[in-house]
């Protein structure tokens, strides 16, 4: 089918463009099922939902192995950055670094330490990218590094967010923050203890 539709080098853009989409819309839907799962925030409607399918098992089946079910986080991370290349508006760069933020989110809370491992090598790639802009003579690269200075920002913050929010928030605000996003205390001391 490919051959039948691809044409021309133009068909052939399109066609990557098209798949890169798919590939970030994706691993979007996944890592957003993943933070459900993660944070149990949907408990209480599974128990209460007369749906033939059932949504809590579907969940627990794609997050069973948390190395595998981060592969299409990395590779939308990947798509995401290859549109980052482009020039594109303001809006669009701003819900592509929203985008990212939700992959680092489900990233962080994953429990994978591979996940975590990958997730600090592209970081630190990224870091030597950013700090060697000015000697590198491709521009490529050097889009990528200034493209780059918002989503490390962003993973920093979200990290040292994330820390802040398990060690230094006194106990009742963080029952009162958990109880408005609908996340049990239970459901938060298993994910504090099996995965960070």
């Amino acid at each position: 089918l490919m051959i039948v539709h691809i044409a021309s080098k133009k068909d052939l853009h399109v066609f990557y463009k098209n798949l890169i989409r798919s590939i970030i819309f994706f691993a979007l839907l996944i890592s957003i099922l993943l933070l459900f799962d993660y944070l149990d925030i949907f408990q209480g409607y599974y128990k209460l939902s007369s749906n033939k399918f059932d949504w809590n098992s579907s969940l627990k089946f794609l997050s069973s192995d948390y190395n595998f079910s981060l592969l299409p986080v990395f590779f939308g991370i990947i798509g995401v950055f290859y549109f980052l290349q482009k020039p594109v508006t303001l809006l669009k760069k701003g819900f592509l670094h929203l985008v990212l933020c939700i992959y680092v989110i489900t990233i962080l809370l994953s429990g994978s330490r591979r996940g975590l491992i990958l997730f600090i090598a592209i970081i630190t790639i990224l870091l030597f990218v950013l700090l060697f802009t000015h000697f590198i003579k491709y521009s490529s690269l050097k889009i990528v590094g200034s493209n780059s200075k918002w989503f490390l920002i962003s993973s920093f913050f979200l990290t040292f967010l994330l820390i802040g929010f398990l060690f230094l928030i006194p106990i009742q605000i963080k029952r009162n923050i958990l109880n408005t996003l609908g996340i049990s205390a239970s459901s938060y001391k298993h994910m504090f203890s099996t995965r960070l």
